[in-house]
């Protein structure tokens, strides 16, 4: 889970100086799937135990190596 923080603004947003911003959200491109094939926790399982007042199992049984992804995208097509 990301915690986002956007002080309003500061990032051209509202000028009110006490506007603020937080949302807890998975990360995108993949990441949770990395994080659970690098260090076995699945996030997902992990918020749904808080959300339902449960200790989440996250034990860490790291895999050795290097995890990542990539996007492969399809050739632009022109009219």
């Amino acid at each position: 889970m990301t915690l986002v923080v956007n002080r309003s603004g500061t990032d051209g947003g509202s000028t009110d100086p006490g506007a603020r911003q937080y949302a807890a959200r998975r990360g995108g491109a993949l990441v949770h799937e990395q994080i659970e094939c690098k260090f076995g926790i699945d996030l997902g399982e992990a918020a749904l135990s808080l959300a339902i007042g449960e200790r989440p199992d996250v034990t860490i049984a790291e895999r050795v190596g290097i995890m990542g992804s990539t996007y492969i995208t399809s050739p632009r097509v022109c009219c």
